[in-house]
């Protein structure tokens, strides 16, 4: 019986995914906006020193640590491969789980041939967010791309042969496997990715909670409830006709069939029905109002419970995406329409999780210490320095930390659980500096420290007003052990950069910079730029011939990443 227009488990996830999706993405553009309006504020007046952003003003400076740089790609590379491992066979674990579960429910031990034909094809429906862990590890489609061929043509496979169904009373796994992969692809949408996975989490634990809570008030007062119904004149007259009908199917089941048929449609039928329904949907609803503030509630803390464990480094960012798809994965694939089905799925997420927790503590780890990255970028560039934020980003956290200016190219890339609470809450004011002492103090809070995955984390810092912004980069670059520098499109008569190169020409010599291009980019212009700067330092040019390193967008593929590790190792 539908309580609040939920009746099965599709049902929550499909409103979970509506809700989810909306919440995400109207939370996430007030964010946005929020962050556009206040880089566009002008901070306070400086000394005119500092305003100038001349780097000889600084007079803290960050110790240089041996760095291995010539393993660093081999180390990134090897990294990232053994998450990836680990996350797929963990995915394909799921997958197994989830086919074994459904077909011992469906079959149990009866029918081995057809539970082993079903275990086959839901499994192979089950694997469908793979491609999903697949892009989230590597921060592009194209490595899942093989992966997502060979599950094709299993199903087409499947299909072609016909695997047969237990029965029209279970749902068929085919549609709703494949809906709920493209639905998690939504939630993974940059716009929304930040919180789509947790914002679907919490709507399907409130909708559970709904559900249940509506079944769970219905038979803690079905006694009163029958009593009610029972008392009622039609209920002996509608009761003795099915007692009728009943008693008439062993005899002649094709007249019993019509019979109920009558019997369902008569008007006395109708009448209880209605009787009935007025009795126990008042008693629903209200369960249903007390479930939806009780789990509101609980899935509030639980929310707040993850991010505190994020922030403490129990889980991480990456793991927290994965494992939430996953979730939304199984309840979509729930093979009954009952609560055990429900946390026999979700304890195989439990199980799958712990796993992926323990096989993290044997994974090899990169010796180098905390590698800082500083990436410094043309806010103009707009989903071409959101690509090469994700792709970089997949493959330096393995060796080192990144950091940049926060900015809105990148507001919502670089969004972290515990910002997106702390917006929430009102509390997003801190993210933004005003200073030149806030600056410093949020720079102490950078982290450097692994997780439990060996991955290191992203710094960002938003500057309010051009003054800040200056101080800020001539901090960041004092503070980072190499630069990569996006100068994609810059020219003559696009010079956005202009204030950072300078700012690079006239730091020391301890820094590794390069700077990306593209077909566009004016090289000479730069050079012509970077050579002024330096003039008026104490840096001498035959260094800084040395410094301009050089990695081009072309071609275009999912080595660019590599490359740029590469161009430091040499």
């Amino acid at each position: 019986m539908p309580y609040g227009g939920i009746e099965t488990w599709q049902d929550i996830w499909e409103y979970s995914l509506v809700l989810s999706t909306t919440v995400s993405f109207v939370v996430l553009s007030i964010f946005r906006r929020r962050v556009q309006r206040s880089l566009s504020v002008a901070g306070p007046r400086l000394a005119q020193t500092s305003a100038k952003g001349d780097p000889s003003d600084i007079t803290e400076t960050t110790s240089r640590r041996p760095i291995l740089w010539q393993v660093l790609t081999e180390e990134a590379t090897r990294h990232r491969s053994h998450l990836a491992r680990l996350y797929i066979f963990s995915g394909i674990g799921f997958a197994l789980l989830l086919s074994a579960i459904d077909g011992i429910l469906l079959y149990g031990l009866l029918d081995p041939v057809a539970a082993a034909m079903r275990f086959a094809m839901v499994a192979t429906y089950c694997s469908l967010p793979l491609i999903l862990s697949i892009r989230i590890i590597y921060g592009r489609w194209r490595p899942g791309l093989a992966l997502l061929g060979i599950q094709v043509f299993a199903i087409l496979i499947i299909e072609l042969l016909g695997l047969p169904q237990p029965s029209q009373s279970f749902r068929e796994p085919t549609g709703n496997a494949i809906l709920a992969t493209v639905f998690l692809g939504t939630l993974l949408h940059p716009r929304i990715r930040a919180m789509g996975t947790l914002a679907a989490g919490f709507f399907v634990l409130v909708l559970i909670g709904m559900m249940l809570s509506a079944d769970w008030a219905v038979a803690f007062l079905w006694p009163d409830i029958w009593a009610r119904v029972a008392a009622d004149h039609r209920t002996s007259t509608v009761l003795a006709a099915y007692q009728a009908i009943r008693a008439q199917q062993d005899s002649d089941p094709s007249m019993a069939l019509g019979r109920y048929l009558d019997w369902l449609m008569s008007a006395e039928t109708q009448s209880w029905s209605e009787h009935f329904l007025s009795i126990i949907l008042p008693i629903a609803a209200v369960g249903t109002v007390v479930g939806l503030g009780i789990f509101i509630l609980i899935g509030w803390f639980l929310f707040r419970f993850i991010i505190t464990l994020y922030t403490r480094k129990r889980y991480t960012d990456q793991m927290l995406m994965i494992l939430g798809g996953w979730i939304f994965f199984a309840v979509a694939m729930i093979p009954l329409n009952t609560s055990v089905s429900l946390f026999v799925n979700l304890a195989a997420i439990a199980t799958v999780a712990s796993l992926i927790r323990f096989g993290w503590r044997s994974l090899p780890r990169p010796q180098n210490p905390c590698v800082r990255l500083l990436l410094l970028r043309s806010f103009t560039l707009g989903e071409r320095s959101d690509r090469l934020f994700q792709e970089l980003a997949s493959l330096w956290r393995s060796i080192g930390s990144l950091q940049l200016v926060g900015a809105v190219d990148l507001a919502l890339s670089t969004l972290e659980p515990h910002e997106v609470l702390d917006f929430m809450r009102g509390r997003s004011g801190r993210q933004f500096v005003h200073r030149q002492a806030a600056v410093d103090d949020r720079l102490a809070l950078f982290d450097y420290e692994r997780d439990l995955d060996g991955r290191f984390r992203s710094n960002v810092i938003y500057c309010v007003g051009d003054v800040i912004w200056q101080y800020t980069v001539n901090r960041l670059i004092e503070n980072s052990d190499c630069v990569l520098m996006d100068v994609r499109g810059f020219t003559r008569y696009r010079s956005g950069c202009l204030f950072e190169i300078r700012c690079l020409a006239k730091a020391d010599d301890c820094h590794r910079i390069t700077f990306l291009v593209d077909e566009v980019t004016d090289r000479s212009f730069l050079e012509e730029t970077w050579f002024a700067a330096a003039k008026t330092s104490s840096v001498e040019g035959t260094s800084v011939v040395r410094r301009l390193r050089f990695v081009s967008e072309q071609p275009n593929d999912g080595s660019i990443s590599q490359r740029i590790i590469a161009s430091y190792c040499t």
